[in-house]
């Protein structure tokens, strides 16, 4: 193979012949011809591959040093070292290691550079021991005593013990006789004469029947008064009219719910009140009743026909509590002029004596 000089024309050309070994291996015992210092050559092997060489020293030492060399590649540059006795690239050359040189002057100190960014927070550490327990505090003062709580709920109620036996029954006793009626007490007597007795206090009897009836007070008008809602304080004025029913048929009117009401206590302006005679079952007299205290049957004189024990009587008409039966929107009346028995609407405003006791 011949090895060609790449030195500058002004150089002889220097030629040998090389007859590499193993495949990339060059051997230096086979170079006939030594290049001089600077010298460049290049080398092309069997396999045409070419290698570029360049001599740095001459001497013996060249041709010992390229012994088992590696082949370098193609073009690639070759460094001897006369000392060491390396042939190679030039970058895998390396020389012997100078001495130290003499330390220089220290240079003057640069600009303090600019603080860093501050690192990231460590971990935490581990948890130290536990401290040893300290002494005691003093005992605090009692607290105030809490609310009773809700009492629980009853029991339940044991069952009923059995029942005992039922003694047997005692003869029974003789009947005595019947005793004498007691005072106050009234029996009925339609021989009694006089048959009407004034009871002192605002009420009249009937011995004949035991009816207890209201008197009446004041002077027989005009006018008359029409007492309508709750008006007519005082029940017993002889000039009061009611209505027997406002709409007909039901007992609402101000017979009911204001003259009876007050006869019985009831709707007085004091804190407590007694019903007349101290009585508070006074109702409204039947159709058979109101016609018992007439002095006589239709047609009746003197007028009014009543005994004037009553009280003041107007000469007219006075409500029954006794409905019509075949027209239920009227109610019977006794007129005390004459006598007469009648009946009108419900609606209408006549006069009325309340009654106690019997029916």
């Amino acid at each position: 193979m011949t090895v060609t000089n790449l030195a500058t024309p002004a150089l002889a050309v220097v030629v040998a012949v090389l007859v590499l070994g193993p495949p990339h291996t060059t051997r230096g015992d086979d170079i006939e011809a030594i290049p001089g210092p600077g010298d460049s050559f290049s080398v092309r092997d069997s396999g045409d591959t070419k290698s570029q060489l360049e001599v740095k020293e001459s001497g013996e030492t060249f041709v010992r040093g390229a012994k088992d060399m590696p082949a370098p590649g193609a073009d690639t540059p070759l460094c001897y070292d006369a000392t060491t006795g390396q042939l190679g690239t030039c970058s895998g050359v390396t020389g012997p290691t100078g001495a130290t040189g003499a330390t220089g002057p220290t240079g003057a100190t640069g600009a303090t550079g600019a603080q860093g960014t501050t690192g990231a927070q460590g971990a935490t550490g581990a948890t130290g021991a536990q401290g040893t327990t300290g002494v005691a505090g003093a005992t605090g003062a009692t607290g105030a005593q809490g609310t009773t709580g809700v009492a629980g709920a009853t029991g339940a109620t044991g069952p009923t013990g059995p029942t005992g036996p039922t003694g047997p029954t005692g003869p029974t006793g003789v009947t005595g006789p019947t005793g004498p009626a007691g005072p106050g007490v009234c029996v009925p007597d339609v021989t009694a004469s006089p048959q009407f007795v004034d009871n002192g206090d605002g009420t009249v009897t009937d011995l004949h029947t035991c009816l207890m009836w209201e008197q009446k007070t004041g002077t027989v008008g005009p006018p008359d008064i029409i007492c309508t809602a709750f008006a007519c304080s005082n029940p017993h004025v002889v000039n009061n009219r009611y209505n027997w029913s406002p709409r007909g048929t039901a007992p609402d009117g101000g017979v009911y719910r204001n003259f009876l009401e007050r006869v019985n206590g009831k709707l007085c302006s004091a804190s407590t009140c007694t019903g007349l005679g101290g009585h508070t079952d006074w109702r409204i007299p039947t159709i058979a009743e109101l016609r018992s205290i007439l002095l006589a049957r239709y047609p009746c004189d003197p007028t009014p026909c009543i005994d004037s024990i009553f009280g003041a009587t107007a000469p007219s008409i006075y409500w029954s509590a006794t409905t019509v039966a075949i027209a239920p929107t009227s109610a019977w009346l006794v007129r005390f002029n004459n006598g007469l028995v009648r009946s009108q609407l419900k609606t209408g405003t006549f006069f009325v004596r309340a009654v106690r006791g019997g029916s």
